[in-house]
């Protein structure tokens, strides 16, 4: 089963529902044509982003779109009338077919987890911290210390990498900023933990 929606199903029925509420209202207004057309078209658009939040194939509201679309007619009000209840009444149906169908279980999610990312990211990531990881080195502790800085090159000079800990502890003081850059929340930071274990274990191995 295709994983279909980028929410979980209880979330998107519950929106879903939320848009059957406020067809329902429209259709209840009494309103003249002129007045419920702007207002049906705005729900329309509304609704096709809703969609568009719940489903990750546009299918959904494409098909939603074509279902709804009043053509009017310049020349008859009556006419107009009809169509726009044929709309309201398709759009109704419409969305309870799509509510039954994501409470029913039909379409799959798979809720991602905070702290995880893929493999291919993962990669990517430890390939552009072991291509730059001399340069922090460099920079960090064997480039000459600002002026004005607290922290002296003898001080610097006494840090020794003796094994895959301390590499460990340098490259998780080096990428944390990396992350944060890349939009990741302190509470995702622990993945970098794990990042740094196979960092080390490939440098050892270089």
């Amino acid at each position: 089963m295709m994983t279909n929606l980028k929410k979980s199903p209880k979330i998107a029925s519950q929106e879903l529902e939320e848009k059957i509420i406020e067809l329902e209202k429209i259709m209840d207004s009494h309103e003249k044509i002129e007045k419920v057309m702007p207002t049906f078209e705005k729900w329309r658009i509304d609704v096709k982003r809703t969609l568009d939040g719940i489903f990750l194939e546009p299918s959904k509201s494409k098909g939603f779109l074509i279902e709804t679309k009043v053509l009017l007619n310049k020349f008859s009000n009556a006419d107009n009338a009809t169509k726009i209840g044929e709309a309201l009444g398709k759009g109704k149906r419409f969305l309870n077919d799509v509510t039954l169908e994501v409470t029913s279980g039909i379409y799959s999610f798979e809720e991602k987890k905070i702290d995880s990312i893929d493999k291919s990211t993962a990669v990517i990531i430890i390939r552009r911290i072991l291509m730059n990881f001399y340069k922090h080195i460099s920079s960090m502790y064997q480039d000459e210390v600002h002026g004005n800085g607290k922290i002296k090159k003898e001080d610097l000079d006494k840090i020794k990498v003796g094994n895959e800990y301390d590499v460990q502890r340098i490259y998780i003081l080096s990428s944390s900023r990396y992350f944060l850059k890349l939009g990741w929340s302190q509470q995702m930071m622990p993945v970098t933990n794990r990042l740094g274990m196979i960092l080390c274990w490939m440098i050892m191995t270089l």
